[in-house]
């Protein structure tokens, strides 16, 4: 049986060091770790970029998250996974709307 996946990100703006900064934890990845993500601000938009180890800890992987504010109404944030040699794969996208 699978185990529900239960994560939390706490995002905010450091103003000293001019950017965003976002920790991460969830009960299927990190273990007992928290990832810390770091980013800029793009108009709209802010992607921050965090580090975690494999499994076996033999390589560093990356995570990317970008919070896209499309509209006062819509928020998309897309969490990329990155490989040790540079390559992104999507793996989540969640599209808030208010209704």
């Amino acid at each position: 049986m699978r185990k529900k996946m239960v994560g939390l990100a706490i995002c905010g703006y450091n103003e000293n060091k001019n950017q965003f900064e976002i920790a991460w934890i969830d009960n299927q990845h990190l273990g007992s770790e928290i990832m810390f993500l770091t980013g800029n601000n793009i108009s709209n938009t802010f992607s921050a970029l965090g580090h975690y180890n494999s499994a076996d800890k033999s390589q560093i992987w990356s995570w990317r998250t970008i919070f896209e504010l499309k509209n006062p109404n819509n928020l998309v944030i897309q969490h990329f996974n990155i490989t040790p040699e540079g390559l992104e794969y999507i793996g989540v996208e969640i599209d808030y709307k208010r209704v």
